[in-house]
């Protein structure tokens, strides 16, 4: 069953595609049919929503190449091939002009990159 934060989310990332960084927590909470107040219930704020999309992002990815990695059963060209898929996979999604606007929010890329260097050990 999707969460209440799961919807939140999922919307806003739509929102972000198409409007930047720019689109209205009104609505945000209009197109899901909830109230503000639940909306600032699930989170503090319009910051908190694009930090958790691009961590999620940043989780998923770690964990579909953790994932490739540990695979013993697969060869080097398997390997290769599902990784760059995950990479061009990612890229595509964060490649749009909204998603770029995003990483000007310096605070919100700084704890992504913090994410990212702990995952991959290089704190």
């Amino acid at each position: 069953m999707v969460t209440v934060k799961e919807k939140i989310l999922a919307a806003a990332a739509i929102m972000i595609e198409e409007q930047g960084i720019s689109f209205r927590m009104d609505d945000l909470a209009k197109a899901l049919t909830i109230s503000k107040r639940t909306l600032y219930e699930q989170f503090r704020s319009k910051h908190e929503i694009v930090e958790t999309i691009l961590v999620h992002g940043a989780e998923d990815f770690y964990r579909q190449h953790e994932n490739i990695v540990n695979n013993k059963s697969l060869t080097v060209e398997e390997v290769l091939n599902r990784y760059f898929r995950v990479r061009s996979n990612l890229y595509a999604a964060f490649s749009g002009e909204s998603f770029i606007e995003i990483f000007l929010y310096t605070a919100t890329t700084r704890n992504v990159e913090n994410f990212v260097q702990e995952r991959l050990g290089l704190t």
